[in-house]
């Protein structure tokens, strides 16, 4: 049997890249493949993770630098708590470098970038070949739930990708914004398909996570905040008597916080599992939230919300998004109905892996 390679954000220590990379393996392994994960690092993209930085280029990187000094136990707890969740949980290549890569004999084998934001060329500071799968000969190459991440292409790599892209077999994207700036530089059909943390239903989760409360206090979870995110936890925290659980190594909620910054992703999963409320900027947060049925809020970044948007907007839940604190004040702190927003993931998920087992069935013969 051909073996399936992804190509992804393997190795950051981030929630949601970790879990959509691990949850896309399991679910290819359901459809009886053999599978791994390519473990490459794009030395720039590693930067964001890195202890320290050490030549710093601007004032935000000796901040950087600052703050994970004034935190390190807690830096490396967490480096430490992912790095064994990648070890334990993923079925890693050896560790390669670019030319290694473009070097190996992968005839045969099935090549597939994302999910991520693989072809985000401002994440990774330019074009790399190996995201979009620029490398091997007589192989499958196909995309599963791969993102650009913004709205737009950059105009100084179009030619490259346009080039890399028209050499795949199959291609399906996470957004509907992403489809639209790829088809205006490729002719080929692309497919929308749900993240692969969507993949797993709330059942395949659970049977990963704890299940025993940690806190027997009801809680507020934030992750990833933005001053907005802060004053809303804040408010509700005052208001209802609740903890807020940290997920940020600086101590932001005083008497309340209980600082999880070292937690692992499944750890992660059983914090939004046993919220009473969410609050956050956070694309993947916001899908775990949605899978375990939970009321939450999101205020996404207008820079790359466009992914949080397409998917509330399909599940019809757009008015859990937070424009600012002041229009967060005129809502009403309701209980939302999951009926619908269940059934349409349960449809969208049938269809994805659907089309993720046929693109995976192409050519072989």
């Amino acid at each position: 049997m051909n073996k399936v390679i992804i190509v992804t954000f393997q190795s950051a220590y981030n929630y949601g890249a970790t879990l959509q990379c691990f949850s896309l393996q399991e679910t290819i392994r359901k459809l009886n493949y053999d599978c791994q994960v390519l473990n490459y690092d794009n030395s720039k993209l590693k930067r964001y993770d890195a202890l320290f930085r050490i030549i710093p280029k601007c004032k935000s990187d000796i901040k950087y630098n600052l703050i994970n000094l004034l935190h390190l136990r807690k830096v490396l707890n967490r480096n430490k708590s992912h790095e064994s969740f990648i070890n334990k949980n993923l079925n890693l290549t050896n560790k390669m470098k670019a030319k290694e890569i473009k070097k190996l004999n992968l005839a045969g084998n099935t090549l597939i970038a994302g999910s991520d934001q693989v072809w985000n060329t401002f994440l990774t500071l330019g074009f790399d070949d190996i995201y979009f799968l620029n490398f091997g000969t007589n192989v499958k190459k196909i995309s599963y739930a791969a993102s650009i991440g913004t709205n737009d292409i950059d105009s100084n790599y179009i030619c490259k990708i346009k080039n890399a892209l028209n050499k795949f077999d199959y291609i399906s994207v996470r957004e509907e914004t992403g489809k639209k700036a790829l088809q205006k530089i490729i002719n080929k059909n692309i497919d929308v398909v749900l993240d692969p943390t969507l993949l797993l239903t709330k059942e395949n989760w659970e049977k990963y996570i704890s299940e025993k409360d940690d806190y027997k206090e009801k809680y507020i979870l934030v992750y990833m905040p933005n001053s907005i995110v802060i004053k809303i936890a804040n408010y509700l925290a005052k208001k209802e008597n609740l903890k807020v659980v940290n997920l940020s190594k600086e101590n932001k909620y005083g008497k309340r916080e209980i600082n999880k910054y070292d937690a692992n992703p499944f750890e992660f999963l059983n914090l939004v599992k046993n919220a009473k409320y969410i609050v956050t900027i956070s694309f993947h947060a916001t899908v775990f939230s949605i899978l375990f049925n939970k009321k939450f809020w999101v205020v996404p970044d207008l820079k790359v919300s466009s992914r949080i948007t397409d998917l509330l907007k399909m599940v019809k839940l757009e008015d859990r998004i937070i424009k600012n604190y002041e229009d967060f004040l005129q809502r009403s702190i309701e209980e939302i109905d999951y009926t619908i927003v269940n059934k349409v993931i349960n449809e969208k998920r049938r269809e994805s892996i659907n089309k993720l087992k046929m693109s995976l069935k192409q050519k072989e013969d």
